[in-house]
């Protein structure tokens, strides 16, 4: 009794507060608390012991004990409750804002598509095809591109562009922009373009 009193519940009380340092806002109230467990344990610990000797002032220790870990433990809930509070507010505004992000990659990747070779120009003048295009991301620096030359004939592109996710995207737009720009000014031939 004595060992698990002033041995185990101080250690137990120590590990609390390094615990809970980032989760209480007073490290007054943190340590009151983790030191109201402490001595509630050691009062009621005390006062059942001088109980079992018949010593006086037993019963005043073990109500004392009990009234502390009762006053700790509804304090413990109280701080639990709030810290579960914030953790909802705080989780439901990071459910907001990945919501947003990922709105914001799947329009990316509409526009991303949106460059990309359509499959009624590969019809046109491709014989039997398939398009394997796989990026690891929503949107990624992978592309294909196609088009119809000034001199009739046609072009196709397949291309990785430096990076994946969103930078990759922005680099495979560049790029498809670029080869649209040289075939514009006339390019006709891959070394040209």
């Amino acid at each position: 009794v004595l060992f698990f009193s002033f041995g185990i519940t101080p250690l137990n009380a120590s590990i609390r507060i390094k615990k809970w340092t980032n989760y209480v806002d007073s490290k007054l109230t943190l340590n009151l608390l983790c030191y109201a467990d402490h001595l509630g344990i050691i009062l009621l610990t005390l006062g059942l012991s001088w109980k079992t000797m018949h010593w006086p002032l037993a019963n005043e220790l073990i109500l004392f004990g009990v009234i502390l870990l009762i006053v700790a433990a509804l304090s413990w809930n109280k701080i639990f409750r709030r810290q579960i509070d914030l953790r909802i507010v705080v989780e439901h505004e990071l459910k907001e804002k990945n919501q947003e992000i990922m709105d914001s990659i799947n329009y990316a990747q509409r526009i991303q598509h949106s460059f990309l070779a359509t499959e009624q120009l590969l019809n046109q003048n491709l014989g039997e095809h398939f398009i394997y295009f796989n990026p690891k991301e929503a949107v990624s620096g992978d592309f294909y591109w196609a088009a119809k030359l000034n001199n009739g004939n046609f072009a196709m592109v397949n291309a990785d562009s430096t990076g994946h996710g969103v930078p990759g995207a922005i680099m495979s737009i560049l790029n498809i922009s670029s080869i649209e720009r040289a075939i514009e000014q006339g390019a006709e031939t891959p070394s040209e373009i």
